[in-house]
């Protein structure tokens, strides 16, 4: 089958699909939109539909538009280029079989007809704003509208059979239809109205569930989004259910508020009350998904607010209060944190810039109908933002009714600039901390068995193997730094903070990509929100390497140690595809998307199935000392609880997306037998000869399957599944890819001479420059402040001009620039050897100081009381007392200071006070017991979850059973 995608020059370049979609959806404050006055259906109901027709209207293209404005007139110009260059290139011949030359129709997937539907978008758009060359256009109006008649006859009707990405099919195509339909409403007949209406009906009949699967709840993002179309197609067929349906869908009425946006979570997707938010059950993604629902919630609340569907819900102030709460947190002076967009950050023209522009619109949009409390601390945040915005004028970024927006809170003296929050933040929800000063923000990405290190599907993302292994991301005021070509230029084995083995990886494909770790403690403790001990016990994607990483956020630093640093010689590889196949009755039927595999030998040929596995040897050296093939299998029949499976070498030429009974390929010599139980467990084969004779070759291809004769269904792990995948592991003769953490990558832009000084000496700034210091002390990078090395380290530097494109790292729906770009960077970091054994490593990082600073504090700055697999901490004196910081990976004692549980501790001692903060976690403790060293008097305050005994040992209890990882405070009178 063909499968076309949208290359990113098109019409939609650089948005995600989602931005597209909503685009432009804003509320305009003093737009002079009268809200409608509730009362029962009657005769007012014709009125009632019209004004919210004409509401969203104003919405999503402005009103009252100032055309002889230059900022206006600059996003008219473009808009009207844009429609000209669309409908230049617009086919309208008779007979034709697409609208686009570069957008065939002849396959079912919806990415093209999809595509195809926001080219008609961005052309209605230009034909419905005042001030473009092409406002009223009677000729381009008239081939919008030919446009979605044929679109409909081809492509998007009821008759119609969901293929590919659902997305396209229940959101992407009739919430694009939908808001063309409202722009052209008057110039629409009955007859082809009724026919659009039934396409989205047929797709989008409601909120809360997947069509394609009706047993799919719908959820955050998703479910907004659905509320939202649905809402429109209610206003344009003028019925009240619909419209009742759409409010309610975001309560999740029909559900019983299982899934409703209006609620916190304690696992998987959802807000949770720390303010983390988590989509696809494992990923960060407040920046966007949590940005589309808030988008989405704002959209509705000012579509809806003062009508007869207004939204009543008590419990709307979940998602009010996450704007401060949630979102803010991980805004830096307009842009939106890296570490919480997840796989978009591989998307050409959606950088964090970008995503903080949509942060702040949704924000401005949602003051427009929030409660004035709310409303004036929203304007007052995105003021704020937009003011300190020094890369991008928002103004000359934004849509035409998110300059409208922005302008009236520019413009209103009353309104002040809210300054960005100072306050550490432990994400304890999605694994990830950030900590903010005045005039810099460190945030750090960690991964758990709760949490993925990483998305990669559709695609997009396809080098993020390490995103989640303690990358650290360092702001201040080069807001340009990982906006500008960032991702498609940066070494991905050189991510600043990760511990890393270089061993080459393989791109990951346009099958779903998820790697979750089984590490529990991974979390950390914060003290007044200013102090922060965090730590991740870190597994390795891809080998076997594993440390102890641990980060302590100070006022004007944060010390970053390591420790229990082992591995690195075994790696490992997941499939690139894999498969079960079923015979008799369902021998034409692939089942390649489910996420496990299954094989069973029985009578009835319907109910045999055998499963099938690759894996790319791309890369692979010849020099192969060893190969397994590790899978896991269960028994899961009631006919018995041991099974026997067989591993075959398997011929090639099948696909996952199509393989079947029928088409599988040929099943070659057997490697081995294997036998596995109810219980279930790990299988390992020895396949070292196979993969030996393979490489060279490409790939790899397995069979698993079961003699005759047992009949019993065995549940093997497929690649889809985030923690029973399968793998291939290998090691090599002779490795010599060694490990390495980074302790800095810092993008210099394209001429960045930034100096670098080591120990007093300003290196050379040539290109290609490195050097080994073998007793670093400390050094400097110009613009981004000291390192600091307690005790001297070996520590390697160079310079590099790196070059690569947005095509490399997304492949997928919207697809990268394939133009390539260069950029300069300046990397430092530790070389562990290619397999060490219990390495460590200790740095301070002080941003902003210059380099005498820097020198000045290099001796004495820190005192490390441990560094190891069992504990790692540090004691810091500054001015007026003294702070102590612990990870303690288990029970054990620091300088005096005991627990008997594993927990993150903080404590400050200044001012006749000893504040103390603690958390569990790995949240497997029911308490946790802290014994001080420091006598105290009294106990001045403490959360409810802490019990404290005073004394010259004083003993603090933390109740941690069920608080989810999050800290527990006391402060105590010294003495």
């Amino acid at each position: 089958m063909s499968h076309h995608r949208i290359v990113g020059k098109s019409g939609v370049s650089g948005l995600s699909r989602r931005t597209v979609l909503r685009l432009s959806g804003a509320v305009l404050l003093g737009s002079g939109i009268t809200l409608l006055a509730g009362g029962p259906a009657g005769a007012q109901q014709q009125d009632d539909y019209d004004i919210l027709r004409l509401r969203y209207r104003d919405l999503y293209i402005g009103s009252d538009v100032d055309v002889l404005d230059p900022v206006y007139k600059s996003r008219l110009d473009e808009l009207s280029a844009t429609a000209w260059d669309l409908s230049q290139r617009m086919i309208r011949s008779d007979g034709r079989t697409m609208l686009w030359p570069d957008l065939p129709l002849d396959g079912p997937q919806g990415d093209n007809a999809g595509a195809s539907y926001a080219r008609l978008l961005s052309m209605t758009q230009a034909w419905a704003t005042t001030g473009t060359a092409q406002h009223g256009n009677a000729d381009l109006v008239g081939d919008i509208i030919s446009g979605l008649d044929f679109l409909h006859a081809v492509a998007f009707n009821e008759a119609k059979q969901q293929a590919g990405n659902w997305w396209w099919w229940e959101i992407g195509m009739p919430g694009r239809l939908a808001r063309i339909a409202t722009l052209v409403y008057d110039h629409l007949s009955a007859t082809q109205l009724s026919k659009y209406l039934r396409a989205i009906d047929a797709f989008c009949p409601n909120p809360d569930y997947r069509s394609a699967n009706p047993s799919m709840a719908e959820t955050g993002a998703n479910r907004a989004d659905k509320a939202l179309i649905v809402a429109i197609r209610g206003f344009l067929g003028k019925s009240a259910a619909k419209l009742q349906l759409a409010r309610d869908g975001l309560s999740d009425v029909a559900g019983g508020g299982a899934n409703s946006l209006f609620q916190l979570t304690t696992s998987g997707a959802g807000l949770y009350a720390d303010g983390s938010y988590v989509f696809h059950t494992y990923i960060p993604y407040t920046g966007t998904y949590g940005n589309e629902m808030l988008g989405g919630v704002a959209d509705m609340v000012a579509l809806l607010g003062g009508s007869r569907w207004e939204i009543t819900d008590p419990d709307l102030t979940i998602v009010l209060n996450a704007v401060e709460s949630a979102f803010e947190p991980l805004m830096w002076n307009g842009l939106m944190m890296d570490c919480v967009r997840g796989r978009a950050i591989s998307r050409q023209g959606s950088g964090d810039l970008g995503t903080g522009r949509q942060t702040t619109t949704n924000v401005l949009m949602l003051a427009a109908g929030a409660p004035d409390g709310y409303a004036d601390r929203y304007k007052a945040l995105a003021k704020g933002w937009i003011e300190r915005n020094k890369a991008q004028d928002f103004l000359n970024y934004a849509s035409i009714p998110a300059i409208s927006l922005a302008k009236a809170v520019l413009e209103d003296s009353s309104v002040p600039a809210a300054p960005g929050s100072v306050a550490s933040h432990v994400f304890a929800g999605m694994d990830r901390v950030v900590h903010r000063r005045p005039t810099w923000a460190f945030a750090i990405s960690m991964s758990s068995r709760r949490i993925a290190a990483y998305e990669s599907i559709n695609g997009e993302n396809r080098r993020g193997w390490y995103l989640g292994e303690g990358m650290t991301y360092l702001y201040n005021d080069d807001l340009r730094q990982f906006n500008d070509a960032f991702w498609p230029t940066v070494d991905p084995y050189r991510l600043p903070g990760i511990t890393v083995d270089t061993m080459p990886r393989l791109d990951m494909g346009g099958g779903q990509g998820l790697y979750t770790p089984n590490a529990q403690w991974v979390g950390g403790a914060a003290l007044d929100e200013r102090y922060v001990s965090a730590g991740m016990s870190h597994q390795a994607d891809g080998s076997e390497l594993e440390s102890k990483k641990s980060w302590f956020c100070l006022d004007d630093m944060v010390v970053a140690l390591g420790a229990g640093i082992n591995g690195g010689g075994e790696y490992s590889r997941p499939p690139v595809a894999d498969a079960r196949v079923n015979g008799g009755a369902h021998a034409d039927t692939n089942y390649g998307d489910s996420q496990w595999l299954l094989v069973k030998n029985h009578a009835n040929p319907s109910l045999t199935r055998e499963s099938f596995l690759r894996f790319d040897l791309g890369g692979l050296r010849p020099d192969v000392a060893s190969a397994r093939l590790v899978f896991h299998a269960q028994v899961v029949d009631s006919g018995g609880d041991t099974a026997t499976v067989n591993v075959h070498r398997a011929g090639d030429g099948w696909e996952e997306d199509t393989i079947t009974w029928d088409t599988k390929p040929s099943i070659e010599s057997r490697l081995a037998t294997m036998r596995t139980t109810a219980a279930g467990g790990w299988l390992s084969v020895d396949v070292t000869d196979y993969v030996r004779g393979r490489v060279g070759t490409g790939h790899v291809d397995f069979a698993i399957l079961q003699p005759a004769g047992q009949g019993l269904s065995v549940q093997i792990g497929s690649r889809e599944h985030r923690t029973l995948r399968p793998v291939l592991r290998f090691t090599l003769a002779e490795p010599v890819e060694t490990v390495e953490t980074i302790v800095e990558n810092r993008n210099l832009h394209a001429s960045g001479t930034n100096a670098l000084t080591v120990d007093g000496t300003v290196q050379p700034v040539r290109q290609g420059w490195s050097e080994t210091f073998p007793a670093a002390r400390w050094a400097h990078l110009e613009g981004v402040g000291g390192y600091v090395f307690p005790g001297g380290a070996e520590l390697h530097a160079s310079r590099a001009e790196r070059t690569g494109s947005w095509r490399d790292i997304s492949t997928g729906t919207v697809v990268g620039d394939p133009t390539p770009i260069t950029r300069r960077y300046l990397t430092m970091w530790f070389d562990h050897g290619s397999a060490p054994d219990q390495a460590t490593y200790a740095y301070a990082l002080l941003p902003g100081a210059t380099a005498q600073q820097t020198a000045d504090r290099a001796e004495g700055l820190v005192r490390i009381v441990a560094n190891n697999e069992e504990l790692q901490a540090i004691e810091v004196n500054e001015a007026g007392g003294t702070l102590f910081f612990g990870n303690f990976w288990v029970p054990g004692d620091g300088d005096g200071l005991t627990t008997d549980a594993p927990a993150a501790v903080v404590v400050r001692r200044a001012d006749g006070q000893i504040r103390v903060a603690v958390s569990d976690p790995k949240r497997t403790g029911s308490t946790i017991k802290v014994t001080l060293p420091y006598p105290a008097s009294a106990v001045l305050s403490a959360d409810s979850t802490v019990t404290v005994s005073t004394g010259n040992r004083p003993v603090v209890t933390v109740k941690a059973a069920g608080s989810a990882g999050r800290s527990h405070q006391a402060v105590l009178a010294a003495g």
